[in-house]
């Protein structure tokens, strides 16, 4: 079983360069159509939840507190898997592995579902979101580095920011409708039953998941072809990918990488601890819009879904922009970030104060343009502080911290206690928490800026004396 996920590189076919360019295209699209496809899907059995909210608290007469605690745990898989499955899918062939965990997250979902509709005890509901969402958040939580050591792999380096931004699309894509799709499924075939929105979603994830795992190559070296940097004529790329097998063959542990360069690194670790804030905001709102908007504003459950599209449809928009204008500023990537986090106080206050569905899908655009170019702009920022050997943990480290204290201890344990009413009033500490993030969080984005500016202007006058 273990040998199906191995990178499988046979003898070199030795075709020239020219031929396997021409072959290129159409065996890349179908390694890049499955990981955008899972990784669309991983979204679409993850952000059902969110939509399913407010149906809980309605069906089962749960506190906020409450079905906050058990989603607590979910926040804690998704954000230790990233860190530990991504350790153990290195080397393997990544699109294989997604492609087999996004099939055990679909079963999570369907026998999620499965419970919730046939059974009418509030202990056994409690139970099996405990187990079966907790597994689902673990199994979904390295979509991400696996698909892009994926494309990594068939794309040259100076085509890699290119495709992994039309990749990251589809996560954008999934976010923005998966409440939305699964209310209407349990409308349609469920009669708005609870359960009904993890049926149908789950189902989806285990057929892409079956695809995904027999179609397309991880690797052109699979196939018998050169790397794509030799391919390519990016010959640096192939002087990398021997430097990383004398690494290997020195056997330079990961572990004292680890310590080296992201232990004793501060500037990752205050990268780390502002993406804790920026997550608190991010999922604080993407979690709670659409039981405030329901059972706060009276709004229905179908159209309060249409909020989180929104939402993620102008993050998409502001990663774009955001993600090119910091190149336009030669990388001043954390002022920008400080800038824009500041700005995010603007979408966040006319949340608070919304009462009508168009005056929440304007705020729900404001918070999603702002919010997510500091969630991408970190992940880019840390590249730089670290060298290419401690890239990835470096970013798990950001990405699980993140997880682990912005969305499963604070978004989803500390946050839902605050609050006490299904009034305005009563959510008033939640907006407080979101004010207080931001404003932390852009003062240590400007104090990694500083350090930002200093090797900006270092690389400049080297350029210069050139």
């Amino acid at each position: 079983m273990l040998n199906f996920f191995e990178l499988k590189r046979p003898k070199p076919l030795n075709l020239p360069l020219e031929v396997q360019r021409q072959k290129w295209m159409p065996q890349f699209f179908k390694a890049f159509s499955v990981v955008f496809a899972v990784y669309f899907m991983s979204y679409i059995i993850r952000q059902n939840m969110n939509g399913a909210q407010a149906v809980f608290l309605k069906q089962y007469s749960m506190k906020k507190e409450e079905l906050g605690s058990l989603l607590f745990y979910n926040g804690i898989a998704y954000g230790a898997g990233k860190f530990l499955l991504g350790f153990l899918a290195d080397r393997k062939n990544t699109k294989k592995v997604v492609s087999f965990l996004i099939i055990i997250g679909g079963i999570c979902n369907v026998v999620l579902g499965s419970i919730l509709l046939n059974s009418s005890s509030t202990a056994a509901m409690k139970w099996s979101i405990l187990i079966f969402w907790t597994l689902n958040g673990l199994v979904l939580a390295p979509g991400g580095p696996c698909s892009y050591s994926t494309i990594m792999r068939w794309i040259p380096k100076s085509k890699q920011s290119t495709w992994l931004g039309r990749w990251n699309i589809s996560h954008n894509i999934g976010g923005m409708i998966a409440a939305t799709f699964a209310a209407i499924v349990a409308e349609k075939f469920f009669n708005e039953a609870v359960g009904g929105f993890f049926v149908i979603p789950g189902i989806l994830a285990i057929l892409v998941g079956i695809w995904g795992m027999f179609f397309g190559k991880d690797d052109p070296m699979e196939l018998g072809w050169n790397d794509a940097g030799t391919v390519w004529g990016e010959i640096e790329d192939e002087a990398e990918r021997k430097e990383e097998e004398e690494e290997k063959k020195e056997k330079v542990s990961k572990s004292k990488v680890f310590v080296e360069y992201v232990l004793k690194n501060p500037w990752v670790w205050l990268l780390a601890l502002a993406n804790i804030f920026v997550y608190v905001v991010r999922l604080g709102v993407a979690t709670w819009v659409i039981p405030y908007a329901n059972l706060v504003l009276g709004h229905e459950i179908k159209k309060s879904t249409t909020l989180l599209g929104a939402f993620e449809l102008s993050a998409m928009i502001g990663s774009l922009f955001l993600g090119w204008f910091s190149d336009k500023i030669k990388g001043r990537r954390m002022l920008l970030c400080g800038i824009v986090m500041l700005l995010t106080y603007i979408g966040v206050y006319y949340y608070s104060k919304a009462d009508t569905m168009s005056e929440l899908l304007i705020s729900m655009v404001l918070c999603g343009f702002f919010i997510f170019g500091p969630q991408l702009l970190i992940g880019v920022s840390v590249v730089k502080f670290v060298p290419k050997k401690a890239v990835a943990v470096a970013n798990g480290i950001t990405g699980t911290t993140a997880y682990i204290l912005g969305d499963a201890l604070i978004s989803k344990k500390i946050l839902p206690t605050f609050i006490k009413t299904d009034t305005k009033e009563g959510w008033h500490y939640m907006f407080t928490l979101m004010y207080i993030s931001i404003f932390i969080g852009s003062i240590l984005m400007f104090i990694v800026a500083i350090a930002e500016e200093k090797r900006i202007l270092k690389n400049q006058a080297l350029e210069k004396s050139k």
